[in-house]
């Protein structure tokens, strides 16, 4: 699974009336702009043979439709597999926050939260599919291909220590686990250990 990043950036200005909006730094349009100038790094600035999205997912701005927004606020993700492109994209969004604050006279945060990816061990994967079919037949084991933009925490202690993840499809709102079945990941860890200490 991919390093999925969350990222929030505040641009701040000064509020004026539509009147006289010389008076005024728009805080709205530095917003409207970061989204295009964040659309364009992400098409021409990264490999493209290398998976990597991101997407908004909130904008907020302004609080009448004749003042000029002394504020605005853009959420979103961004996700990639190599901590490389992770790096681009996210000094991609500091170096445009700033200039983009810089040249309309304004001000900005960036608050990021940077994800890792999730890496399958080669001998720990084959491990723990080895159990799993021993315990829950092989017909009942399948490695996902190919791997997925979608992110998980995982990744953090896969850095550390090599392992492998088990999944299950994502956002299921008719998830309920059937508790009888607990016993079996119960079985693939004990097979695991056994494993472990006698060969």
């Amino acid at each position: 699974m991919a390093a999925s990043s969350h990222f929030r950036v505040h641009f701040h200005g000064i509020p004026g009336h539509h009147s006289s909006p010389h008076l005024a730094t728009d805080a709205l349009q530095m917003a409207a702009r970061y989204v295009t100038e964040v659309n364009s790094l992400m098409a021409n600035r990264l490999d493209p043979s290398e998976p990597a999205v991101l997407a908004f997912g909130t904008l907020q701005a302004g609080t009448a439709i004749n003042v000029i927004a002394a504020h605005s606020e853009l959420a979103g993700t961004f996700r990639a597999f190599r901590k490389d492109i992770v790096g681009a994209i996210t000094e991609g969004l500091r170096r445009l926050a700033a200039s983009i604050a810089d040249q309309a006279g304004g001000s900005y945060q960036l608050e990021l939260r940077e994800g890792m990816a999730v890496v399958n061990d080669g001998a720990a994967l084959r491990r723990m599919t080895q159990a799993a079919g021993q315990v829950l037949g092989e017909e009942q084991v399948h490695v996902l291909h190919p791997p997925s933009l979608a992110g998980e925490d995982f990744g953090w202690y896969m850095d550390q220590v090599p392992g492998a993840l088990i999944v299950h499809a994502i956002h299921q709102p008719r998830f309920d686990v059937d508790e009888a079945v607990l016993v079996h990941g119960t079985r693939i860890w004990v097979r695991l250990a056994l494993h472990d200490v006698y060969e």
